[in-house]
């Protein structure tokens, strides 16, 4: 079995998602999600093409998308949700911003 990095209680979801941009001069950026179970089954997923973003826009893009996803599979009250973007993960624990004047 694979080992999640946070481990998931049993009757909880686990939310996946991420964001990546081209930079092949093509415009395009690309979002996806995945959603397991406890036991780190497969449950929903996503991959999709979108337009070209700066990447933390295309990172909460994937994260919204992800949770649309969440709410038609009905994971919602049970759901842990896991990104790479720490600028993101801040502003949603609202966090303020850390910006750096030289």
């Amino acid at each position: 079995m694979a080992s999640l990095a946070v481990p998931v209680l049993r009757g909880w979801y686990k939310l996946n998602f991420d964001g990546s941009v081209h930079h092949d001069g093509s415009g395009r950026a690309s979002i996806g999600c995945a959603i397991r179970d406890c036991a780190c089954r497969f449950v929903a997923a996503f991959v999709e093409q979108t337009d070209h973003a700066p990447i933390d826009m295309v990172e909460a893009c994937a994260l919204v998308r992800g949770i649309h996803l969440d709410q038609e599979s009905g994971f919602i009250n049970r759901l842990l949700i896991k990104g790479d973007d720490l600028t993101l993960e801040r502003l949603l624990r609202g966090e303020p911003r850390q910006t750096h004047i030289s």
